[in-house]
């Protein structure tokens, strides 16, 4: 009978599906792509010799989105324990903080993306559509990673 080790790591992948990734993003509020981005990140510097994703640029989006996901949670809890109409407007405080760590977050991933996306042109030697970066991000480099 062979032993199964627990411990060790199995081997990262660049890619998964990418209908996976939307779902489990958007199950997650955002952060299962922050995690998914760091595996990428390990399997990506093995693949190409190189660091493709900023690792400075993916720890901001991790923090960004963390704390919008814990404002997010205190409006929710907010508004659904609040008696008062000024506990209310507390709740709906913390809501548009959480928007902006939110906003943030996106303008983080755009940035990230981009600076993976000139890299990978590099790598790949083939163009990658600079409104697919834009308007999808890593779920644009993730299908173009696993077509290629």
């Amino acid at each position: 009978m062979s032993q199964v080790n627990f411990f060790k790591s199995p081997q990262p992948d660049a890619s998964e599906s990418t209908a996976k990734l939307v779902a489990l993003t958007c199950l997650t509020m955002g952060f299962y792509l922050a995690y998914r981005l760091g595996v990428m990140r390990c399997a990506l510097r093995q693949r190409f010799d190189t660091e493709v994703l900023s690792a400075p640029l993916l720890l901001s989006y991790l923090i960004v989105t963390g704390l919008g996901l814990f404002n997010k949670n205190i409006a929710l809890f907010m508004a659904f324990t609040a008696r008062r109409r000024s506990e209310m407007e507390a709740a709906q405080g913390f809501d548009i903080i959480a928007s902006l760590f939110f906003f943030a977050a996106a303008i983080l991933l755009i940035v990230l993306s981009f600076k993976a996306k000139t890299i990978l042109e590099e790598k790949l030697a083939r163009p990658l559509s600079g409104a697919g970066t834009f308007f999808f991000s890593a779920f644009y480099l993730n299908y173009a990673l696993r077509c290629a």
